[in-house]
């Protein structure tokens, strides 16, 4: 026989060794399973049935009838059953303490231990007793240092016995087990990683595009009054008026300036407050009396309204900055003339809650979609309706109310029926003690 024809006979016979000696079938089988979960983990299959797979053939491999991989979760300082297979399906426990059992021993000593039996050693538990387990074997699960899990194979015949052999081939497939479990650890981590990039992106691509409609609303806002100073201060410069129209043109002048100041006030207000800039002067406040005089003195400016004020009048103090208070209050009143364009009803009403105070402002008006009821409170944010659109305001009045009732420890909320008007809700500590009337 040629080289060449020996050969092809050893290649035609896979089961022989190059010496032509025939490899063991116990060895071959050990050979074939250790390629095949290895294939698994390297194709990073389904965590699971990487695991199911590499138990099985451990099982069937070292002629045990049953096993179990429990695997370490340091967050409850437990072992979890993760596969269970054979007679200890039925059986197991679903959580081990670390040192209980041969399992729970194996892992706090970090080494295989072979039980060859069960019944009398100390390792055992009176679980796996009546459970009728003759002999085992426990091996460690680890990687890079980390512990794991446990991989651990039973037996329930009197005449099985387990040798080092076996837990030289249990200890490879653990290795194979760690390993599918690192690269589910390393898949989860990176994926949570990209979906978190992801969402980054979508919510960094939301605040540019809020951002740029922003400057856009702000910049028209801006030029209106700008505009309307123009145009009026022109024929004033031109001296083609009599005084009667100067005054009128200089009276329109001004209340256009008022305007472009109370924007240019709140831009600079939102941006001290996020900033952590703004400062509280805190004093005991009647809100009770702040709410009665604005909604008096917004009538005269609001004649297609029915303004109404609620206020208890046991209403105790209220600690908090008097300017701010009055702020909050002056955006949530002017915020529902504004967008009640139709006039109706509206209603500022105070009250004390228990040991809080608690403010709401009630509008018959275009409303807000109930996707857009948290986002209201966004400095960025408009609700795009077309009838919204035609607003004027740049849209900072909320955001700044919300700033304000926070840095008070309270907190704001909407609620809204679109097209039949909003209630704004605001509550705040009370610390000051009653207001005994006729006191100021």
């Amino acid at each position: 026989m040629t080289v060449s024809q020996a050969a092809g006979e050893m290649i035609a016979t896979p089961d022989r060794a190059i010496t032509g000696w025939r490899i063991p079938d116990r060895e071959r089988d050990r050979l074939v399973a250790l390629h095949r979960i290895s294939t698994l983990v390297a194709r990073q299959r389904r965590t699971d049935d990487v695991l199911r797979e590499a138990l099985q053939c451990a099982v069937s491999l070292v002629g045990a009838d049953a096993g179990a991989i429990h695997r370490w979760l340091p967050e409850r300082n437990v072992l979890r059953c993760a596969i269970a297979i054979g007679r200890h399906e039925p059986i197991i426990r679903p959580e081990l303490k670390p040192g209980v059992g041969l399992t729970g021993r194996a892992f706090v000593e970090q080494r295989s231990i072979v039980e060859n039996d069960y019944a009398r050693s100390e390792i055992g538990t009176p679980h796996s007793r009546a459970a009728g387990l003759r002999t085992g074997v426990a091996v460690p699960i680890s990687h890079g240092g980390n512990r794991l899990g446990i991989l651990s194979v039973g037996s329930y015949h009197a005449g099985r016995t387990f040798g080092a052999e076996d837990v030289d081939l249990l200890e490879l497939f653990a290795v194979m087990v760690a390993v599918a479990l690192e690269n589910a650890e390393l898949n989860a981590s990176v994926r949570a990683a990209l979906e978190a990039e992801r969402a980054a992106n979508e919510q960094l691509e939301r605040l540019n595009r809020a951002k740029s409609g922003f400057v856009a609303v702000v910049s028209h806002e801006l030029r209106s009054p700008l505009a309307a100073i123009q145009g009026f201060s022109e024929p004033l410069r031109d001296e083609v008026t009599d005084v009667d129209e100067m005054r009128e043109y200089a009276a329109d002048i001004n209340r256009e300036a008022e305007r472009l100041n109370r924007m240019i006030d709140e831009l600079l207000d939102l941006d001290r407050m996020e900033s952590g800039k703004m400062t509280l002067r805190i004093e005991p406040v009647d809100a009770g009396e702040i709410v009665r005089r604005l909604v008096a003195s917004a009538g005269p400016r609001a004649p297609g309204h029915r303004l109404r004020a609620e206020v208890d009048p046991a209403l105790p103090a209220v600690s908090a900055d008097r300017d701010k208070l009055t702020q909050v209050i002056v955006n949530l009143l002017d915020n529902a003339l504004k967008y009640s364009p139709d006039g109706g009803d509206v209603v500022v009403g105070a009250r004390a809650d228990g040991n809080l105070l608690r403010l709401w402002v009630r509008d018959r008006g275009l409303g807000i979609p109930a996707d857009a009821l948290e986002a209201v409170f966004d400095r960025y944010a408009r609700v795009e309706s077309a009838r919204h659109r035609t607003i004027r305001g740049v849209g900072l009045g909320l955001p700044i109310v919300r700033h304000i009732v926070e840095l008070h420890g309270g907190r704001i909320w909407v609620e809204s029926t679109y097209g039949s008007g909003s209630t704004f809700h605001v509550t705040m500590p009370l610390i000051c003690p009653p207001v005994t009337p006729g006191a100021r």
